[in-house]
């Protein structure tokens, strides 16, 4: 706690920037800082991050961390104090992507990386010069740098020890990851990640107000170890509009919410706090995390947090828990939900629904928060299947999420749910099309997709069967033409059998030991396996399920169109798709 009160008396500003928008000033290295000293292992490895989150392709910007600077009387020039060995790597990335792009196209035009690479300043005395983005320490080292900054690496002759070495075999390491990621052709590609490297790389800068200030902060990250992130600089600008008495309550909630949100498997709290702050209050879009920090120092007024930062800080506790218990399958009462649980299940990875369920959470009942938990799983379904762009979601999570705190009777919820069931309707045909071709998705959605079927009808059945155990490792998805079929189970689909296997009605769930005998046999010599199923589902395939009388299986048979086959065709392949298409669509809204 010492060196967040120290911490908050250094700094004067702190700002979330792209790389464009900090390298639209000019920095200085001051005498006390180190040279340049990054070998080839630290130098890849920044650069291995950076490709590896362009190539994701995440709406989020790519976070490096943060940088400390101090004002200087050398007219713009900011002097810095934490992040050298970074600033100088991206600096030397962008005359590295520079380059390469003009070895593609000798006439190539890069103003965008130009600019920050030098640009012209004005000096005290009202005189305009160009001047390097980058100042090192030292004269030797910054003639290097600047000499690969005009393009003029290829002139530079350096033994193994001469001052500015490192710097030259940074520039060729850059050089090297680029022509292995992008080789001799794809300037395309190149471009692509030129854009990447300037719009969507973020850091946040620190500004203090003097050199001493300076000394504070880089005593504090560089001889405690302590590494700075946007939820640190929330966290100190909460300790220092609180007072000192409620300091120790403040720390207690916070690493609480921490450790809440790393035992429900979150390891990206800045994520969380987006989704919380979206789900709480009123945004007109959804923010970018680089935009959140600022967003809340704006909206003092709003959210309080300097006239009251413990309420403010128990609100995020409290959304933790909510989230925490959301991403294990659990509602806020920590019931199982086994809608949350088939979000789970269909390991699809997103989480642009994860603000709609912390508003519902903060603002439903348990039987509502349910209803819509299964409107929820519905959407996340269908939009993985359409394989739609979940930008469609995010852009409208901040009205969602407004929508639903301000639910109060039973008509004004289900205004909220006709808008999710219109984007699952605007999908649901192409969803639909996907489902039938169960070979074009992944094998844990296509699981999750049969589990679900067979427990819809047994809870239909009344029978209220676990979800869990159609995961279980003895159970199997079962082919009832086989992947490989003998001659005789081939014969009753001619010569176009391989258009049929991996339909959505030649499917079906199987306890391991019975799918396993069954494996490429014809349909006639698995009856018996399929009437022994403990699953109505997969019963129904061949036998009368009904009891003769108004039970809860004979109308679950009714409804559905649940018929046994006596034979297996591409008739009956058609034919039982068309029926788990209208359990589906009871299930999911498609």
């Amino acid at each position: 706690m010492e060196w967040e009160a120290e911490l908050g008396i250094a700094i004067e500003k702190t700002e979330a920037t792209t790389t464009s928008q900090l390298f639209s000033s000019f920095y200085v290295i001051p005498d006390f800082q180190r040279d340049y000293i990054w070998k080839k292992k630290q130098v890849v490895q920044l650069l291995t991050d950076v490709y590896g989150a362009f190539h994701a392709g995440e709406d989020d910007n790519y976070f490096l961390g943060s940088i400390v600077v101090f004002g200087t009387d050398k007219g713009t020039s900011l002097a810095l104090v934490d992040g050298q060995q970074r600033l100088a790597t991206l600096y030397l990335l962008f005359c590295g992507v520079r380059d390469r792009l003009k070895e593609f196209d000798s006439s190539a035009s890069v103003p965008t990386l130009d600019k920050v690479i030098a640009d012209a300043d004005i000096t005290p005395a009202g005189q305009t010069v160009m001047r390097h983005r980058l100042e090192l320490r030292y004269k030797a080292s910054n003639k290097v740098l600047h000499a690969i900054g005009e393009g003029r690496y290829a002139d530079l002759q350096l033994s193994k020890t001469a001052p500015g070495k490192t710097l030259a075999d940074a520039y060729k390491f850059c050089r090297e990851f680029l022509i292995e990621k992008f080789g001799e052709d794809d300037q395309a590609g190149l471009r692509k990640f030129h854009a990447f490297v300037l719009t969507r790389i973020e850091l946040i800068r620190i500004t203090c107000g003097d050199f001493h200030s300076a000394l504070t902060i880089f005593e504090i990250l560089n001889y405690r170890g302590v590494v700075l992130n946007a939820m640190d600089l929330l966290k100190n600008l909460l300790f220092r509009v609180s007072s000192e008495e409620q300091h120790p309550e403040l720390v207690a909630a916070w690493d609480e919410m921490l450790s809440v949100l790393r035992k429900g498997g979150e390891t990206r709290p800045l994520k969380f706090l987006r989704y919380y702050l979206v789900a709480t209050y009123d945004f007109p879009k959804m923010p970018r995390a680089s935009e959140l920090f600022q967003w809340i120092l704006d909206n003092d007024e709003l959210i309080g947090y300097s006239k009251n930062p413990l309420k403010f800080v128990s609100g995020i506790r409290q959304g933790a828990y909510d989230y925490a218990n959301i991403l294990q399958g659990l509602d806020p009462w920590e019931d199982e939900d086994v809608h949350l649980l088939g979000v789970l299940y269909q390991k699809t990875g997103v989480s642009q629904h994860l603000p709609m369920l912390l508003a519902g959470a903060a603002n439903l009942n348990q039987p509502r928060f349910h209803e819509l938990a299964s409107w929820i799983e519905g959407l996340v379904f269908s939009y993985t299947l359409a394989g739609a762009q979940w930008n469609d979601i995010e852009q409208v999570a901040p009205g969602w999420c407004k929508a639903l705190r301000e639910v109060g009777s039973r008509e004004e919820f289900d205004r909220f749910l006709a808008q999710v069931k219109r984007k699952i309707a605007e999908v649901a045909p192409t969803a639909r099309e996907s489902l039938t071709h169960t070979n074009e998705i992944g094998t844990g959605l296509l699981r999750y997709t049969l589990a679900k079927l067979t427990h819809h009808i047994e809870v239909s059945c009344g029978k209220n069967e676990d979800f869990f155990q159609y995961f279980a490792k003895n159970v199997t998805i079962e082919h009832i033409l086989p992947q490989k079929p003998n001659p005789a189970a081939a014969q009753a689909f001619g010569g176009d059998w391989e258009a049929f296997v991996y339909r959505l009605g030649n499917l079906a769930l199987l306890y391991g030991g019975p799918n396993s005998i069954a494996r490429n046999k014809p349909f006639a010599e698995k009856i018996s396996l399929y009437v022994a199923s403990d699953y109505e589902l997969t019963k129904s395939l061949v036998a009368d399920i009904r009891l003769g009388k108004q039970d809860k299986t004979s109308k679950t048979a009714d409804r559905f169109g649940l018929k046994p086959f006596s034979t297996w065709n591409p008739t009956g392949v058609k034919d039982r798709e068309a029926i788990l298409l209208e359990i589906a669509s009871d299930i999911w809204g498609i």
